[in-house]
């Protein structure tokens, strides 16, 4: 099962950032039980939490995925269980206006994007969060439509290995019917303990070719890496898009 948990905050002007997601995954972690954070810890790479927050003129949500049922459980337990909570770094207070929770099975997500018969001829990706890739010890501040299916290819695999997708060869030719075809991008950093990870944000489209199953993976992928997240530290708050 794919849970979201939105969460409506109050939060203070001066802490408005996406930077504070790794304080607020540090909250989470404070909460949680101890085995359960030990458990998290053991799924360093591809964790079944993922964690960021959302800002827009009107509200600030922190959106809350999780792809494990009992930590599901676990997390809104503990989050119903508060009217308000402390930023420990810098004891900022923080209220819960509302909480909304959104369920989808995988089963019904594969269903659907695999049983279109029109899959749209372009996917726009806007780009919430600070993104990046790393390689070879290098960050990478520009998207890579090969580090973005592998990143969400060997997500879905961890977390529902029945529909295993990952494939050297499969990669390799969904890139080569994909291509980025425009993009309004700037470059910005993610603050994390005292290190700032080169990153980027805006929006790009990507344009998707090939035959109708090319496609139909193609747009499931991009579809299902809103709830994964692309690049790295998802759980702290990194790499969240929407598809429009």
């Amino acid at each position: 099962m794919i849970s979201k948990i939105l969460v409506n905050i109050g939060l203070p002007d001066e802490i408005k950032t996406a930077n504070i997601g790794s304080l607020l995954h540090g909250c989470l972690m404070e909460w949680l039980p101890e085995e359960t954070v030990s458990f998290l810890h053991q799924y360093s790479t591809y964790s079944p939490l993922k964690q960021r927050l959302l800002l827009n003129d009107k509200k600030v949500q922190w959106e809350i995925v999780v792809f494990n049922d009992i930590l599901f459980n676990q997390i809104e337990q503990t989050l119903t269980l508060r009217k308000s909570f402390r930023l420990h770094y810098n004891q900022k207070e923080i209220t819960i206006e509302k909480i909304e929770i959104q369920q989808l099975a995988i089963e019904e997500l594969v269903k659907k994007y695999f049983s279109m018969q029109e899959v749209p001829r372009y996917a726009r990706l806007n780009i919430q969060s600070p993104t990046s890739f790393k390689s070879n010890g290098q960050y990478d501040i520009f998207p890579d439509l090969k580090k973005i299916f592998r990143s969400i290819m060997r997500n879905t695999d961890t977390f529902f290995p029945e529909y295993r997708l990952f494939d050297g060869d499969t990669l390799e030719y969904l890139v080569s019917k994909t291509k980025i075809v425009n993009y309004q991008l700037r470059s910005t950093k993610f603050h994390l303990e005292g290190i700032k990870i080169p990153s980027f944000q805006g929006n790009f489209t990507v344009q998707l070719n090939g035959p109708l199953p090319v496609k139909q993976l193609s747009y499931f992928l991009l579809t299902f890496g809103q709830w994964t997240g692309i690049g790295v530290k998802t759980s702290l708050g990194m790499g969240k898009y929407f598809l429009e």
